[in-house]
């Protein structure tokens, strides 16, 4: 998982940019989350969703938050 856009570059934002790496991510469940989340930190978060073998580039500044980013080819 990076933080991408602005918040990555250290700008306070109303958006938060997240881009996300995994297998069989559930849309639906993950909808949810991000609806709670907005509530809880009053910011807009706008995802990206990959599986790893799609084809991807990852923006730059990023800043990976979870995961390993060995396992990822940006």
């Amino acid at each position: 998982m990076y933080l991408t856009g602005n918040l990555a570059r250290g700008l306070d934002t109303p958006i938060i940019d997240i881009t996300l790496i995994g297998n069989n991510i559930d849309s639906t469940y993950l909808a949810k989350l991000i609806e709670k989340a907005e509530k809880l930190i009053a910011r807009k978060i706008r995802t990206l969703v990959y599986e790893p073998e799609d084809e991807y580039q990852i923006e730059e500044p990023r800043l990976l938050i979870f995961g390993d980013e060995a396992k990822t080819k940006i």
